[in-house]
């Protein structure tokens, strides 16, 4: 074989691996980001709800991020929900937990804490019949 036939085939399979790896890592990044996205802020817990309401209310915020930290293994009795009371609900209530967004009056965020001064935040969103959660920094810190 020449020598330059030889760069051409070498050059040659090396683009072809290139282009294989561009494509796989193409197919790969939304499961990819998905994945980091579950890391940083935890799968989302769904849970149904019997009731049609118009807005979040602050009780079911609370109630439903409690039992999303259950579903993520986290001891409910170490964590403990704080107050927050500057938002208001559509029906002129005041929040006792729940941060509300300003935009969207079914969504909002309820804070716990621990004895160590850490937080968790768990993102609430009330849609249709159902309360999503979502835990900021979901994994037990090591």
């Amino acid at each position: 074989m020449r020598e330059g036939s030889k760069h051409t085939v070498l050059y040659g399979g090396a683009a072809i691996i290139l282009v294989i790896v561009g494509f796989t890592l193409m197919r790969l990044r939304p499961v990819m980001k998905e994945r980091l996205a579950e890391r940083a802020c935890g799968q989302p817990h769904i849970f149904t709800t019997s009731s049609n309401w118009s807005f979040l209310p602050d009780s079911l915020a609370m109630t439903k991020a409690v039992e999303a930290l259950a579903a993520q293994h986290l001891d409910t009795n170490r964590w403990k929900v704080e107050t927050y009371s500057r938002t208001r609900a559509p029906d002129g209530t005041n929040d006792r937990y729940l941060c509300r967004n300003k935009i969207d009056d079914s969504r909002g965020i309820v804070t716990f804490t621990n004895s160590e001064g850490k937080f968790r935040w768990i993102h609430v969103h009330l849609t249709n019949h159902n309360v999503v959660c979502i835990i900021d920094r979901p994994r037990p810190a090591l």
